[in-house]
């Protein structure tokens, strides 16, 4: 129990200097973290649980989940970008959290406590815990449901493998498979069940039906394959080939059979089960459904379910291999452990077959998703998020046994990924003050950042060296956790500040500035630092386009105002400047007569070293 404790605040310590430091430094960056909390601000102002709107109407991307959150946390601390974000990072938190006490059930010795450190470092998770966004709601709710069904069928005690702490390891059983020297209970417990599609009730209301479906495929997929374990009951590693595809070819037919469907179907309880996440998930579905007339619904599922599905939206497209690239480049650093981290699994396994349940439960985990999503025609690096905590299980589980056995399987290989790691902190050295010159001009010091992981695989290199594994995890785990907080954390507060028309907007709010209205083209976090709905107008209407230049400010692309200049009515340039990481410049025009005093807000010294040009 006290190590247990130890270990919780050594993760909660670690994990809140990683999420919660700077988080609300940086502007809102667009565009999906601008929408939703300007939605979120919306419904929090009007008092309405129910109708997400953005810019004044519906926004049927998300369902409400994340929306809730963030109005929680507005009412706590206010409306501002730590609050939008501070929701993300605290289920962040308890995603650690939870993969550690499935490591804790599932792995040998000190696993857990080093999966749930790895998950916190692994760079595309901690950009979902410091953003807001729905990621972190559909992760830590997905991973909840499925560490329920884990903890309800790896139930039973079983002998360690390795050295430390060795009473909290469990390992599978097939439930024919006596081996093990226990099996599964007959049915999933009551309070497993309960908690496991509560949480996925939640998990479809924080980004739809995905939050059910993927969960319930990787557990009835599981389940499926040990139920067929007997068939390669003795079966060995070593095996010929010819053997070994008939084993898969039988256990494939027979994964489908209505016997084996029903079976898996009654353990998870799966009829009471999708009941109770109905009762959750339904009721607000049901009331945005009548409040929006249908509309809502039929956006959300029909273009962004049934279209992202069928159809690469808003170029968003790739290759077959697209997500295992994204997986390798989203776990990163841990990515370069891949192989000394399958070796090592594949040597566990080929030792006592009895633990390829936990190996299967956790690939599955990843395969269901990786494959579910690659049948997509639209994808996104954040599509895969549910599956980091298994990659974080799988890496955790090779790093104790560094720590508890100190001794490393598959020594040649650990080197050579020591060898990618170096030769990424050397690129990133000396790539990135090129690329800050070229953008950011002054920010040359984030070559720090190949710097800390040249210095992580320096010191994890010289403890190996002496045979003092022990250390290595620790090593590499500071080098991860100086990284994504220099990366995560102070990089984007320091970017932030050479984004110059946001907090000019903010003034204009602030001064009681006259209508704004946006000429065919407006950013989602020009509506967030405003305070109000920027309408969009088409260069068409120009009736609208007049009735704005005379009582207010129009937003305007250089290169649209360069189409419709000699079509606008008298007009002025109050303030110019680059849009944001592109090669363009935005406008704000007014009527001449209203230009000059409209300028004295922009000439204001804005926040940072982006300083607009003013009365062009």
């Amino acid at each position: 129990m006290k190590q247990k404790i130890t270990d919780q605040i050594i993760i909660v310590a670690v994990v809140c200097t990683l999420f919660f430091a700077f988080l609300g430094s940086a502007r809102l960056w667009d565009r999906d973290e601008a929408r939703n909390a300007t939605c979120a601000k919306e419904m929090f102002l009007r008092g309405d649980l129910i109708v997400p709107t953005f810019n004044g109407e519906l926004r049927a991307h998300k369902p409400a989940l994340l929306y809730w959150i963030m109005m929680i946390m507005y009412t706590i601390f206010g409306v501002s970008e730590f609050s939008a974000r501070a929701g993300s990072a605290f289920l962040g938190l308890g995603t650690c959290l939870i993969t550690y006490h499935l490591g804790r059930r599932l792995l040998p010795g000190s696993g857990g406590f080093w999966s749930a450190l790895v998950l916190a470092t692994m760079i595309l998770f901690a950009v979902s815990a410091r953003s807001a966004t729905p990621d972190a709601a559909l992760v830590f709710f997905s991973t909840l449901g499925l560490a329920a069904f884990a903890w309800g069928y790896f139930s039973h005690p079983h002998p360690s493998f390795g050295t430390g702490r060795t009473e909290n390891f469990v390992v599978g059983c097939s439930w024919a498979d006596q081996n093990c020297g226990s099996s599964p209970p007959e049915r999933l417990p009551w309070r497993y069940t309960l908690l496991a599609y509560i949480a996925l009730g939640l998990a479809v209301l924080a980004k739809g039906p995905v939050g059910v479906i993927l969960p319930l495929a990787v557990v009835g997929l599981f389940l499926t394959v040990e139920l067929q374990r007997p068939l390669n009951k003795g079966s060995s590693f070593e095996a010929n080939a010819q053997s070994k595809i008939l084993a898969w070819i039988e256990l494939f037919a027979k994964l489908l059979s209505p016997r084996s469907i029903w079976q898996t179907a009654k353990w998870i309880r799966l009829g009471p089960g999708l009941l109770l996440t109905a009762a959750v998930a339904f009721p607000w579905y049901v009331l945005v459904n009548i409040r929006t007339g249908g509309a809502f619904l039929e956006e959300f599922i029909l273009r962004h379910h049934f279209q992202r599905a069928l159809t690469p939206l808003e170029g968003h497209h790739g290759p077959v291999f697209y997500y295992p690239l994204a997986l390798l480049m989203g776990t990163f650093p841990w990515s370069v452990l891949l192989v000394p981290c399958g070796l090592f699994w594949y040597q566990v396994s080929k030792e006592d077959p009895s633990r390829r349940s936990v190996v299967n439960f956790l690939l599955i985990w990843i395969l269901v998703y990786v494959v579910s999503f690659t049948l997509a025609q639209t994808k996104l690096p954040s599509y895969i998020l549910p599956v980091y905590p298994a990659a974080a299980l799988l890496v955790g589980c090779f790093l104790g046994h560094l720590a508890d056995s100190n001794q490393c399987a598959c020594r040649g290989w650990f080197w050579v990924a020591l060898g990618v790691l170096a030769l990424v902190g050397l690129g990133l050295a000396g790539i990135l003050p090129v690329v800050a010159y070229r953008f950011f001009p002054g920010e040359w010091w984030t070559g720090i950042l190949g710097v800390i992981l040249l210095g992580g695989t320096l010191v994890a290199g010289l403890w190996a060296g002496r045979d003092c594994w022990r250390q290595v995890p620790g090593s590499l785990l500071a080098a991860a956790w100086a990284f994504v907080l220099v990366t995560l954390g102070i990089l984007p507060a320091r970017i932030s500040q050479y984004r110059w028309l946001e907090p000019l907007l903010e003034r204009y709010q602030k001064a009681g500035s006259p209508p704004v209205a946006a000429l065919e083209f407006c950013e989602p976090s020009w509506i967030y630092y405003l305070g109000r709905n920027i309408p969009m107008i088409d260069r068409a209407e120009r009736a609208r386009i007049a009735r704005t230049l005379e009582e207010g400010l129009l937003i305007v692309r250089e290169r649209t105002y360069e189409e419709v200049a000699s079509e606008l009515p008298p007009h002025r340039a109050v303030v110019s400047g680059p849009r944001f990481l592109r090669e363009e410049k935005i406008l704000l025009l007014a009527a001449p007569e209203k230009a000059a005093s409209l300028a004295l807000v922009a000439e204001l010294p804005p926040a940072g070293p982006s300083r607009p040009d003013t009365l062009r």
